[in-house]
């Protein structure tokens, strides 16, 4: 059981990982950009500001699901069609306010990154 709630909290680095192999075989595969340059590249575009801020979100998000479907849950009426109902207005709540969150934490993050390091050429 330990071993599994500490693979979790790593779950947003192992997501950017996949995102880079997958990047790395449309780039090598697909459209024959050499593999060195590739990671050369993505190792410098991404570093422990995007991790922590990836880690931030996800944490945030899922705080704010799960109160949000507490909230519904508990106080659903009863029976399979409150339930349901329920549900479904806990889904839709949840991805309203995901996105309202993700378009105000994305501006902080942009203009504390710009405040901190300055502006950051990929190339």
């Amino acid at each position: 059981m330990w071993r599994n709630e500490r693979v979790n909290c790593f779950r947003p680095h192992a997501a950017g990982d996949m995102g880079a192999a997958a990047g790395w075989f449309i780039a090598v595969m697909l459209k024959d950009v050499p593999s060195g340059p590739y990671w050369y590249y993505i190792s410098d575009a991404v570093g422990w500001w995007e991790l922590l801020l990836g880690v931030l979100k996800s944490t945030i998000f899922g705080g704010m699901i799960g109160l949000i479907s507490c909230c519904k849950g508990f106080n659903c009426r009863p029976g399979a069609e409150g339930v349901g109902r329920a549900c479904t207005e806990a889904f839709v709540l949840s991805f309203i306010v995901i996105l309202i969150t993700d378009f105000f934490i994305t501006a902080a993050n942009v203009g504390l990154y710009k405040a901190i390091y300055g502006f950051k050429p990929l190339i």
